[in-house]
């Protein structure tokens, strides 16, 4: 249906509830997009600007400023395996955060055992990270108290044995995912933490 069918006020609520339960991504490439759907979308509803690929991070930089321009939160999104080095991915994150003034965003370079963030996370998820204990070890002192590590893995259970989790870890919310178009499998694994034997 046009949005000719719906007045503005039915096309803004459909919007809205669209974006409510999903993300909103755009193109570096369709600059003048962001005003057109910010003329839908509740004042600071998130964007997420790719990253294309064979163009430098920084390219991303005059649409987030244009999302932001057109009252929206604008979110860089860069695929890990485009990135050429952590240096890059750091300066051009540290860039993006002091342009756009953004909140949400604290950028850490270096061993993740030695960060300690402003404030710890409900929910701390990884891919291809390492093996889940690894994975535990190194990142529990980022979870803040009834959070969660989640870890995406292919195959599971995978070959390290559960057992050598932390007594105080638990790890038994299992749950394989659907990837569209992906013939392998995926699993997200969520631990969390037993206070009371800690």
């Amino acid at each position: 249906m046009s949005s000719a069918t719906f007045g503005s006020d039915a096309v803004a609520a459909c919007a809205a509830e669209l974006v409510a339960g999903g993300s909103l991504e755009m193109s570096p490439s369709h600059i003048d997009d962001a005003a057109a759907i910010a003329a839908v979308l509740p004042t600071g509803t998130p964007v997420f600007v790719t990253h294309l690929p064979g163009r430098p991070l920084t390219a991303q930089l005059p649409t987030l400023r244009a999302v932001r321009a057109a009252g929206l939160e604008p979110v860089p999104h860069v695929a890990a395996r485009r990135v050429l080095s952590r240096a890059e991915l750091a300066a051009f994150l540290r860039q993006a955060k002091a342009e756009l003034a953004l909140q949400n965003v604290e950028v850490y370079e270096g061993p993740v055992e030695r960060w300690r963030p402003r404030e710890r996370f409900d929910c701390v998820i990884t891919r291809a990270f390492a093996a889940l204990a690894e994975f535990v070890s190194a990142c529990r002192h980022l979870v803040a108290p009834g959070g969660v590590l989640a870890a995406m893995k292919g195959t599971w259970p995978e070959t390290t044995p559960v057992a050598t989790l932390p007594h105080d870890v638990r790890c038994a919310d299992v749950r394989r995912l659907h990837v569209p178009l992906l013939d392998a499998e995926r699993h997200l694994i969520l631990c969390r933490f037993d206070e009371a034997a800690a």
